[in-house]
């Protein structure tokens, strides 16, 4: 897991550490369908390319119906859909991408741009699907779309 900021050491002004950060996220499963549907998306998700969306660096361990990944943490803020320089990224390289897998919850707070690179990252693993419907993408996308600018609307008056 290889993004590193630097984090000043307390009472000091110019001492500055080198920091990673990790998520550790675990999932207990209830049935064998739902292990066996994670385990394929975090398989999959290992060898896909979405362009300009990246996926944090993770790995994965069982533990019977226990599933305990370990992600890059990605130290950023949310892409928010309503913002176009990202919102066409996201479009293009995940909504519209040329395959039957993608991810489908484009909630902005699943897209995180790291505050140095200004990289996008998609963050949510279990949005990522088999969803081979142009059409259905695109009604999620704009039903997200409404979604967020009302959500903008309500928080910037």
């Amino acid at each position: 897991m290889n993004s590193v900021y630097y984090s000043g050491l307390a009472g000091t002004y110019c001492n500055f550490v080198p920091t990673t950060f990790t998520l550790t996220k675990k999932t207990e499963c209830k049935t064998t369908e739902e292990f066996d549907a994670i385990i394929e998306k975090l398989d999959r998700l290992k060898n896909e390319n979405f362009n300009r969306v990246l996926i944090p660096e993770f790995n994965y361990s069982i533990d019977h119906n226990k599933i305990t990944q370990n992600v890059q943490f990605i130290k950023g803020y949310p892409v928010a859909t309503f913002h176009p320089e990202y919102s066409n990224i996201l479009y293009e390289d995940v909504v519209q991408r040329k395959s039957d897998w993608t991810f489908t919850d484009y909630s902005f707070m699943n897209f995180i741009v790291d505050k140095v690179t200004h990289k996008i990252y998609a963050i949510d693993f279990l949005s990522f699907q088999y969803c081979p419907s142009m059409d259905y993408r695109q009604y999620l996308w704009e039903d997200k779309l409404k979604e967020d600018c009302e959500i903008w609307r309500i928080c910037n008056g």
